[in-house]
């Protein structure tokens, strides 16, 4: 019972990383602003959504450094916003939108506002 009970654990958790991974939403961020990114918030395109969380936790990117962000939840769109808060306290909104069940990466830039 006991080893049964323990496989059905580590089934669960392999399920688990399988579905986070597979998440189409997943992507690459790339950090080319010339700063130093401490926050990076998220929310779905268009509907006036909070930031919510920042996504970065703990981490921080310096320039040119780039890092995976992970989805996990409900899947309600492929549309999303970006603010991104810097080690100076300023921050940059990105509002126009990237669908990022089509994209792989977003890259960050310092010489434009509002491109990816």
């Amino acid at each position: 019972m006991k080893k049964l009970t323990m496989l059905a654990a580590m089934l669960l958790s392999i399920g688990t990383q399988v579905s986070r991974s597979a998440d189409r939403r997943n992507f690459w961020l790339l950090n080319n602003t010339g700063y130093t990114i401490t926050r990076v918030y998220i929310a779905a395109h268009g509907t006036g959504d909070s930031w919510g969380e920042d996504v970065l936790g703990e981490t921080t990117l310096p320039n040119s450094v780039g890092t995976k962000i992970y989805f996990s939840g409900s899947f309600n769109t492929c549309e999303y916003d970006f603010r991104i808060g810097y080690s100076n306290g300023a921050h940059q909104d990105y509002l126009r939108g990237r669908d990022l069940c089509s994209a792989n990466a977003v890259q960050f830039n310092s010489d434009t506002n509002e491109q990816f």
